[in-house]
Order: structure tokens, then sequence, then C-alpha cells
């Protein structure tokens, strides 16, 4: 499990967001569930952070941590450049 936070346009829906989600055809990750939206200072006024808890598993063993990792990295990459997007560190 782990949780990212990215910083979009208000304008993003979040259909927007599972929808890419679902594009980024990660097989390990399972679910996810928004953890918390906020729009304000320090962000600008035209953007908003969506934290977002994703969930990975495989049914035939236990997954590393490295895995996880890895696909949380490659979400985190699609999700920046077809948005646009930016992680919020």
């Amino acid at each position: 499990e782990r949780d990212i936070t990215i910083i979009l346009d208000k304008n993003i829906e979040f259909s927007r967001v599972e929808e890419e989600l679902i594009r980024t055809n990660v097989a390990l990750l399972t679910s996810w569930y928004t953890r918390d939206i906020f729009s304000g200072k320090p962000l600008a006024e035209n953007e908003k952070s969506i934290t977002l808890h994703l969930t990975y598993s495989d049914a035939n063993r236990t997954l590393e941590d490295q895995e996880a990792q890895t696909a949380t990295t490659q979400i985190c990459t699609h999700l920046c450049t077809v948005l646009p997007a930016r992680i919020n560190e």
C-alpha cells in the first residue's frame, strides 16, 4: 500500500484521475480511494491536491517493497504526463 498526493488543475474531475489509474495498466494495483482533497494556500488559486491510497497485491505471493515502489513510480509518471499533474513530495 502507498499514499501519493498529486497536484493538478481544479477543473480536472476525479473521474478523469480514475480513468488514468486504469490506463496505467499496472497489474499489481488492485484498488484505490481518495484519502483527501485540498485546495487553498499554499497551492495556486487554480490548483487542488488529491491524496490517493493505492493498494497492491498478487493472489499468488507476498509482494516485495520494491515491487510496490516500482508500481507507484509508474503510476506517478503516467499521471504527471497525461493530466498534467505533479507529485507533492
